[in-house]
């Protein structure tokens, strides 16, 4: 019988490590509705019609890429880190879940991560 303990790494993933991955989460979610209030065109272009065809193309592109890995996961993580970084910005702010900064955070974050990918 295998016994499983837990580790001083472990207990610092936990304790370290996912709060400073939320809180770069929320700060990006930030930082895109902070470009998106600042600009006219991101204002009047991101809905959510625009952003499933944004992440349709990326997903294409994403597949269509020499560079193995995982194409869908890229997709439903931004979706992922949007949904998270709205969370916590409803926690804070008592706003409405998806809302029109929901889409500027999804926007932004979805563009950080194409060009990570074309890095």
């Amino acid at each position: 019988m295998i016994i499983m303990s837990i580790g001083i790494w472990q207990i610092v993933i936990i304790l370290i490590i996912i709060p400073l991955s939320l809180a770069f989460t929320y700060a990006l979610y930030l930082l895109g509705t902070l470009i998106s209030n600042k600009s006219n065109f991101i204002k009047t272009k991101v809905n959510l019609s625009s952003l499933i065809i944004l992440n349709l193309i990326f997903f294409i592109f994403l597949m269509t890429n020499p560079v193995e890995g995982p194409a869908l996961a890229y997709i439903f993580g931004s979706l992922v880190a949007a949904i998270i970084g709205n969370y916590i910005h409803k926690l804070r702010k008592k706003a409405k879940m998806f809302d029109e900064s929901f889409f500027y955070g999804w926007f932004i974050l979805t563009l950080i991560q194409a060009l990570t990918v074309w890095i």
